[in-house]
């Protein structure tokens, strides 16, 4: 199941320019995601396709955090 709950605002993401410890607070801090910084445990590597997929998984791994062709996405 997956329903979408924000827009997230990263433009021209480059993997190899942006590592994951700078990227994701920036996207918590963007997006007003405070809320689940304290839930992050860590986050998986780049799939290099058409976008660029990050996946975060939650320390309670009730769900997934799964940011998505510029979507955020949560998953059960």
């Amino acid at each position: 199941m997956k329903i979408i709950i924000w827009r997230i605002i990263v433009y021209g993401l480059d993997p190899d320019e942006v590592g994951s410890d700078q990227l994701i607070p920036d996207i918590i801090r963007q997006n007003q995601l405070e809320k689940f910084s304290s839930d992050i445990k860590f986050i998986t590597t780049f799939e290099y396709r058409k976008s660029c997929n990050i996946v975060i998984e939650c320390k309670s791994e009730a769900f997934k955090i799964i940011i998505e062709k510029g979507y955020l996405w949560v998953s059960w």
